[in-house]
């Protein structure tokens, strides 16, 4: 047995919890008990397991609950929420998703996700995967979903994301008070050229939590975007009146309501530069995306066959900044013509900004749901690989 002091000595000196952003000494990181006596957290409620600052330990540095119980599990000293162990020897990525209601986000996760297991291997190197399996049970749900059936010609259905989905926040009490916390998706990402493993945390809001005064103490679900390496904006053009005479819709009969997205993109940027206490004419350094999901109605507008990645040797490619470059300009073209006022708040936002065209599926989809078979995704991945790409993991021209 070895005391917390050998253990703790190991380890480096704060982290910043992701789930309530609160940024701890690691000496302080609590254990999560596994002896059935110590069920009930005064954090997390009755049915979760009590968290505790460990001081004894098995002679391989697991804790040791009351009841002798050996402890896998550590656990933020706030919220209480579990936390994956590599997160906190690792660097972190951020990417935040953020979209109206209806846009298509979580469908546009997984297919992503999917699409970074399959691209970011073959074509730069990079290892990609899961941190924590448990955490991301539901997006490996949805990939499966999509991806991986072995009727592939069944019709699978995703459910819009709920404002109090379980997948997206849960309530906790912190300082007696009921706080909703978001709950991201986490992997693990390496190269060869460097195996020192990195994280990436994934941010999925509803849209609902970007309605103007949803942002309180009680919610802490959207403050992710302070602290985003890359924050990724879902433009849903099947939203806007303006565009839908211009849609090809296929043979497909899914559609979305209306609804003003320049409001939703100026709550966004109200909420962070009131949190960062920037001033009201100042702009993000950290690049905004803006995606033009369900790019696939907008084929005879936009260019979406340009090469974004070119082959550097036999194995390896890179993400070509100036084709990026020509289709951003094309896309806040076509965005300027029926938008204006859209991309003059993103603009607004961020110093940097990329106008990207994105499908998750490549095509309409019945109301009833969508065919495996028929799925083709678009530059699903780009906003991982753009990330990497600023961090220096993923070689650029131009």
């Amino acid at each position: 047995m070895v005391v917390a002091e050998e253990v703790q000595a190991e380890l480096g000196e704060s982290f910043m919890c992701p789930y309530c952003r609160t940024v701890s000494d690691l000496a302080d990181v609590l254990s999560v008990s596994t002896s059935p006596a110590l069920l009930g957290d005064p954090v997390l409620g009755e049915g979760e397991q009590r968290r505790f600052l460990p001081s004894q330990f098995t002679g391989n540095g697991l804790a040791i609950d009351s009841e002798g119980g050996v402890c896998t599990e550590i656990a933020c000293p706030r919220c209480h929420m579990a936390l994956p162990r590599m997160l906190l020897e690792t660097p972190q990525m951020v990417m935040s998703v953020i979209g109206a209601a209806g846009a298509g986000k979580s469908v546009f996760l997984a297919s992503s996700m999917w699409q970074c297991r399959q691209v970011l291997g073959r074509m730069f190197g990079v290892s990609f995967m899961d941190l924590d399996p448990i955490a991301n049970r539901w997006i490996n749900a949805y990939e499966e979903k999509l991806f991986f059936q072995e009727d592939d010609q069944t019709l699978q259905q995703i459910e819009k994301t709920d404002l109090q989905a379980s997948n997206v926040c849960r309530t906790v009490m912190l300082d007696g008070d009921s706080v909703l916390l978001p709950l991201p998706s986490f992997f693990q990402l390496s190269t060869k050229a460097d195996p020192q493993p990195q994280s990436l945390v994934v941010y999925d809001s509803a849209g609902e939590h970007f309605r103007a005064g949803a942002d309180t103490q009680a919610s802490a679900v959207t403050l992710n975007m302070l602290n985003a390496d890359v924050l990724f904006f879902m433009f849903d053009p099947s939203a806007d009146p303006r565009f839908r005479p211009m849609l090809d819709h296929g043979t497909g009969t899914a559609h979305n309501y209306a609804q003003r997205q320049d409001v939703l993109l100026a709550e966004m940027a109200a909420r962070i530069r009131r949190h960062m206490g920037n001033r009201c004419e100042s702009r993000l350094t950290k690049p905004l995306i803006f995606g033009v999901s369900k790019a696939d109605l907008l084929r005879q507008h936009l260019p979406l066959d340009a090469e974004i990645y070119k082959k550097i040797d036999d194995k390896r490619y890179a993400l070509d900044l100036n084709a990026l470059r020509c289709v951003s300009e094309a896309t806040e073209a076509l965005l300027n013509d029926i938008t204006p006022e859209v991309t003059a708040t993103a603009h607004d936002i961020a110093s940097e900004v990329w106008f990207v065209p994105v499908s998750a599926l490549g095509h309409n989809p019945m109301r009833e749901g969508v065919r495996p078979c028929d799925i083709k995704p678009l530059w699903t991945e780009l906003p991982v690989v753009f990330t990497l790409a600023k961090k220096g993991l993923v070689p650029t021209l131009g």
